[in-house]
């Protein structure tokens, strides 16, 4: 999105489509959506938003989930502390901010993408979360048929109230645990095989800790990290959090949260790159 010039209208518009066409982006890629910039961000559900005037970030971010990137072409030091202290990306050209949309596109296709906040709490308390290959759901075949098992005995039909229905769930849960025999568990029901864990809950998560030769960088409210003065966007799920960079090659880095490999780092071309195979990962980086 950009202020439309004098010359708006359909004559514009085919020109902005040529742009884009000439470019590879997917068509249709101009399309009129009435109200505000938050307001069409918002209705075409749009992950990153550019636009050139501060107002309109502002608007975008109020308004949307909408991710919003600055095209600042002029040195104005204030206009950039006031995006910059608002979550609003900054660059100077359209150039830029088109490479700050591949590299979002390019991070959503690596791991970190498949991270949530949940999985991040889990990595920090040292657990790693096992994930099957996408749209295979037999790869969880113990998973799927509890799932079934449940809907068949609690859900299918819904209960007339929500009440109604924790109730089944709890008489489920009950049943299940002390009284269902379990052919895997040799026909004896869970709660006879279950034992509460001798691991104790910290009440502090740990801190991570990473090698002294990987550079480490935390990941700001708004997803990025810097390097070499410039951010970086990763994801917002690790706001807050430490991430380390190992070195693999001339400059290649291999980029990690814990001990999971996110992606890889260009750092000539500042891009992220799909994290190497799990075999070309270093081992467990607290060992």
């Amino acid at each position: 999105m950009t202020t439309r010039p004098a010359s708006a209208g359909e004559t514009t518009q085919f020109q902005t489509q040529w742009w884009l066409e000439s470019h590879r982006f997917p068509m249709p890629a101009v399309l009129t959506v009435p109200g505000s910039r938050g307001d069409a961000a918002n209705a075409l559900k749009l992950d990153i938003t550019v636009d050139d005037r501060l107002t309109n970030c502002v608007d975008i971010i109020a308004a949307s989930r909408s991710k919003a990137v600055l095209v600042l072409r002029r040195d104005d030091t204030t206009v950039r502390d006031q995006a910059l202290a608002r979550g609003i990306g900054v660059v100077s050209t359209l150039a830029a901010a088109i490479d700050v949309v591949e590299q979002f596109e390019e991070v959503r296709r690596t791991s970190s993408s498949r991270l949530s906040r949940l999985a991040v709490w889990w990595l920090r308390l040292g657990i790693v979360p096992e994930r099957i290959t996408p749209r295979h759901p037999e790869q969880n075949g113990s998973h799927e048929q509890f799932h079934a098992v449940l809907k068949r005995h609690t859900a299918r039909p819904p209960a007339a109230s929500t009440r109604a229905q924790q109730r089944r769930f709890t008489a489920f849960v009950a049943e299940y645990n002390h009284e269902r025999p379990h052919d895997a568990l040799g026909g004896v029901p869970p709660a006879s095989r279950y034992h509460p864990s001798k691991r104790i809950y910290p009440e502090q998560l740990p801190p991570l800790e990473y090698p002294v030769a990987w550079e480490v960088r935390r990941v700001s409210s708004t997803g990025s990290i810097s390097w070499g003065g410039h951010a970086i966007f990763l994801t917002e799920v690790l706001a807050g959090q430490p991430v380390a960079f190992e070195p693999i090659d001339d400059a290649l880095w291999l980029l990690r949260f814990a001990t999971v490999p996110l992606a890889r780092f260009d750092e000539r071309h500042r891009r992220l790159l799909p994290a190497a195979p799990a075999s070309a990962a270093s081992a467990d980086p607290r060992s």
